[in-house]
């Protein structure tokens, strides 16, 4: 085993012992996994052609609307997880809803009622997965969604997994949280998710907390708390790659310029390498490789 490999596994080893250490309130978590996000933006037609054409992604569907116009287009990560972007922000993003997957919404709906949470109604949305939502203290939707039978994401089980993928894990979603103890109230007194880490590029300074789910493999809430930094700038998305460098060449000859990206090592509390760029509607869409060599 090449020693790049023995890195990723190493470090995935190292997040499966802490949500091992997670797993007594499994049981209680309205949570599966992390199931992806959903967008607005200023340009569908750019965002498809970069999510499908730079990273890899498949578009597994679209909705349209009664004049034949796409409503929103859906990208698959993999079996459980998507993204979905429509058209309409009035600038470059807007991140509409987080999803986690769930097994069984009226639990989930229990469950978060009995944790003081009042979650809408269920209801269908456009892909026919049915789900329950609620808002976190900066007003972001979470949903809790289940891909049942009649979902478009249940009817392409297996399908629709291109080699082309740059990435077949969606590691985090970033959501910007100016109300940190209300948020850490949210996310771990009644979600159940567990504190990972928490950190920023200078010693001693906090940027963001990093919350694991207690039955997902490897997935993560990372709450952006910087708050003199501009929220809009702060929420973003991050896959999992096993070789940085790999990804990153894959990324250049696939026409991504050189000069505005390139890996970095990460702060010394997640020490892997990591690369960051933007879509072509601003958003920032990062890549968390191996563990960094010492």
């Amino acid at each position: 085993m090449g020693e790049l490999m023995f890195n990723y596994v190493l470090m995935r080893a190292v997040i499966c012992l802490l949500l091992g250490a997670m797993a007594a309130s499994a049981e209680d978590s309205p949570i599966k996994r992390l199931a992806g996000a959903s967008f607005k933006v200023a340009d569908l037609e750019k965002s498809r052609k970069f999510y499908t054409g730079i990273l890899g992604f498949e578009e597994a569907f679209d909705i349209k609307d009664s004049s034949g116009a796409v409503q929103s287009a859906f990208f698959k990560v993999n079996d459980e997880q998507y993204l979905q972007f429509s058209p309409g922000a009035a600038k470059d993003f807007e991140m509409e809803s987080v999803w986690f997957l769930t097994p069984d919404l009226n639990k989930t709906a229990a469950t978060l009622r009995k944790a003081g949470l009042n979650p809408a109604k269920a209801a269908q949305s456009l892909d026919g997965a049915m789900y329950i939502a609620i808002k976190d203290a900066d007003q972001t939707e979470l949903r809790f969604v289940l891909f049942g039978p009649g979902s478009e994401e249940d009817d392409l089980r297996g399908m629709m997994l291109g080699a082309r993928r740059v990435s077949d894990h969606l590691q985090h979603v970033g959501v910007a949280a100016d109300h940190e103890a209300e948020n850490l109230a949210i996310y771990q007194d009644k979600l159940g998710m567990k504190e990972l880490f928490r950190g920023g590029p200078i010693d001693g300074e906090t940027r963001w907390i990093n919350l694991g789910m207690p039955s997902s493999p490897g997935d993560i809430v990372e709450l952006m708390i910087l708050a003199s930094q501009p929220a809009q700038g702060r929420r973003h998305i991050a896959f999992e790659t096993p070789d940085i460098q790999k990804t990153y060449k894959e990324l250049i000859s696939r026409g991504l310029p050189a000069k505005n990206f390139k890996p970095n090592p990460g702060p010394k509390q997640n020490p892997r390498w990591i690369l960051n760029l933007r879509d072509p509607n601003g958003f920032r869409v990062e890549f968390m490789g191996e563990l960094v060599a010492k």
